[in-house]
């Protein structure tokens, strides 16, 4: 099916920009409420769909003021609303053009800037120029992620945007679409007019070459494709190969050497526009700080966000070096500052809920951290030598009903005549024991709680017992994943695909029952179980006695802190 014009498209994806757009707060501080709808009114006259494209998934036609959504295949019926709301896609390209449209400048708003046309920071002038097409890519992408549409195209170009909201503010990015760049641009990116114009050219530069590659791979693909069918054809090939395969190979080599050049270019030039804004913004920040011996938390998360910005530009060479050890320098003085006032609380017993919370910010940086990242990285900076570190950890969060943010624990608990041990297993391994009283029998949340209930005899050891329990049961897991557990005071039941086990803790030992009794022990089971799952493989704890050994040891080559002399909250 061939090009055409779609009514119902056009008033569906109509309503979905102005409903996204007229949602963003920044949006509607920036341009007033309405705008959207306005503007959309005068700069959008038609919409079509079932164009085939391979190169593009829209576009917006400032000659007639109308939108088109392509399709990479033909498609044999007209696109529906229902295809629109199925496809992410589509939705993307839907809001990125509607975008282009309502940032479209007004005839009078032509006239005052002296341009042709222009829509957002794209501007045509009389002469045939262009400036600000690249930026304007990447600021309509940023826009329609701020409305809620996280669109994939023009990755380089929306990480510049994102780099310069990082620095300049949200709100002035935001500013930027209102066009006259050549007097406002300067002013919003807080640098001089050659300054903003060279980095405005760069942009433009890397989005057409970006544009000529997807031509090239396009050409490339189709010879590729005539050479293949060709080959696979005698006759054909016969007649091919005397009239076209000598010109299309050498097409073929041109379009590829071409294409390795402006990727070239393209990686210079995104190493110079990401160097222009690092020396504009960061680097009197960074020097001054590094000197200084310490660190902001601001300053850390503007280079997290360099960073991670820089990294998805995949650019290559000596800048992408600078920019990864300078980072590294950052982040290493200040993540030793966390852990020095992490282990300054630690020794002084301060190490409170809210205290907890204030390393983990900072540990965390307020980015999009696991819970089972951060827990690591606070319970090797408390200190990495003292298992029992951990263990004040998990107490600490058990008695904020956190327990499932350790959910690779097991906790099991052995009560005996006089007190209580609790232990923090993971694959087996006992890693910290510890005598309670930090949370209630409520309060373990997500954690499988296996208690032994006993009145201690002569010559057992509490320690002692759980360890044989723990190496018992680690090595019936280990034959069979699917073994279930159950306890009664001293009698231990195992349950799987050939029927219940009966085991006895007795001095310090797990005993099968028969050989106590010379015949099956059958007790009164309870009808409530508690069950021992099989525990999970990569656990926090396996990375965290990883951590230590790899990267904080050297750092914390100390013993004999405990947390029995502090509080935990």
């Amino acid at each position: 099916m061939e090009r055409v014009e779609n009514e119902e498209v056009k008033e569906y994806i109509t309503q979905f920009a102005i409903d996204k757009l007229e949602a963003c707060d920044l949006f509607v501080e920036v341009f007033g409420k309405g705008f959207a709808k306005k503007r959309l009114d005068i700069n959008l006259d038609k919409v079509y769909t079932n164009e085939v494209s391979e190169d593009r998934g829209g576009y917006y036609d400032l000659g007639d003021s109308s939108v088109t959504i392509c399709d990479s295949k033909p498609r044999e019926r007209k696109l529906s609303v229902r295809d629109i709301k199925n496809v992410i896609s589509l939705q993307e390209v839907s809001l990125h053009e509607l975008v282009h449209a309502i940032l479209r400048r007004t005839r009078g708003e032509c006239k005052k800037f002296k341009i042709v046309r222009g829509t957002g920071m794209n501007e045509d002038y009389p002469n045939g120029s262009e400036l600000g097409r690249g930026l304007n890519e990447g600021l309509t992408n940023w826009i329609c992620k701020m409305a809620g549409v996280n669109t994939r195209s023009y990755k380089k170009l929306t990480s510049f945007i994102e780099i310069l909201a990082g620095e300049i503010g949200e709100k002035n990015v935001m500013e930027l679409g209102k066009g006259n760049i050549k007097k406002r641009a300067p002013k919003l990116l807080g640098m001089k007019q050659e300054e903003a114009m060279q980095v405005i050219a760069l942009a433009d530069a890397i989005c057409n070459l970006e544009y000529r590659n997807i031509k090239l791979e396009k050409y490339i693909k189709k010879i590729n494709k005539r050479l293949e069918r060709g080959r696979r054809s005698l006759e054909e090939w016969e007649e091919y190969e005397a009239f076209d395969k000598e010109e299309d190979e050498q097409r073929k080599r041109e379009f590829e050497q071409e294409l390795e050049e402006n990727n070239g270019i393209i990686n210079t030039n995104t190493a110079f526009f990401l160097g222009k804004v690092y020396d504009k913004y960061l680097l009197a920040d960074v020097e001054l700080e590094l000197a200084s011996g310490h660190i902001s938390l601001e300053l850390m998360k503007r280079m997290d966000n360099f960073e991670e910005l820089a990294q998805k530009c995949e650019i290559d060479g000596a800048f992408k070096q600078f920019i990864e050890e300078k980072y590294n320098e950052v982040s290493r003085k200040f993540r030793e500052q966390v852990e020095i006032q992490a282990k300054t609380y630690f020794q002084n017993g301060e190490l409170t809920s809210q205290k907890i919370r204030e390393l983990e910010g900072l540990a965390s940086r307020e980015r999009n951290f696991t819970d089972p990242e951060i827990l690591e990285y606070i319970a090797g900076i408390i200190n990495p030598n003292e298992k029992e570190a951990v263990a004040g950890l998990l107490c600490n969060l058990a008695a904020e009903g956190r327990l499932d943010e350790a959910g690779d624990f097991r906790v099991m608990s052995m009560q005996g005549d006089k007190e209580r041990i609790d232990a923090y297993i993971l694959q087996g391994e006992t890693i910290a024991t510890r005598q309670t009283g930090f949370y209630e029998e409520g309060e373990r949340s997500g954690i499988e709680d296996i208690s032994l209930e006993f009145t201690l005899e002569l010559q057992e050891n509490y320690e002692k017992m759980i360890e044989a329990f723990t190496n018992f049961a680690d090595n019936v897991l280990a034959q069979n994943k699917r073994t279930k557990f159950e306890i009664f005071e001293r009698l231990i039941v195992t349950r799987d695909e050939e029927g219940e086990h009966y085991f006895i803790l007795e001095n310090n030992q797990v005993i099968p029952a028969t050989q106590l009794t010379k015949e099956p022990v059958k007790p009164n089971i309870a009808e409530e179980r508690n069950n021992l799952p099989a525990v999970r493989k990569q656990g926090i704890l396996d990375r965290i006695r990883r951590n230590i050994r790899k990267r904080l040891y050297r750092n914390f080559n100390e013993t004999g802190i405990h947390v029995e002399d502090c509080e935990i909250r």
